[in-house]
């Protein structure tokens, strides 16, 4: 879209508290969008604590887009966050 920025284009979800990663057995994150093309210019990242995962909604514009990704290796002891940029 013109005139809407990355970081406007980007809803992040924090996950407040401390967790001990020794003890999680899974854990999965979850992203649900529509008109996500992931073509061309509509490029979109969804990030979970320092990952980065490139153009993993491809519902199409007038489609649902479902992304699903274990994360427990991913998880860190405080402060984990997801992110998702979707333009």
């Amino acid at each position: 879209m013109a005139g809407i920025t990355a970081e406007q284009a980007t809803t992040t979800v924090p996950f407040p508290g401390n967790i001990s990663t020794a003890e999680v057995t899974s854990a999965d994150l979850t992203i649900i969008s529509t008109a996500a093309t992931g073509k061309g210019d509509d490029a979109h990242r969804v990030f979970f604590n320092d990952w980065e995962f490139y153009n993993v909604l491809t519902g199409g514009s007038s489609g649902i887009s479902i992304f699903s990704k274990a994360v427990t290796p991913f998880l860190v002891t405080t402060a984990n966050s997801a992110r998702c940029r979707v333009h």
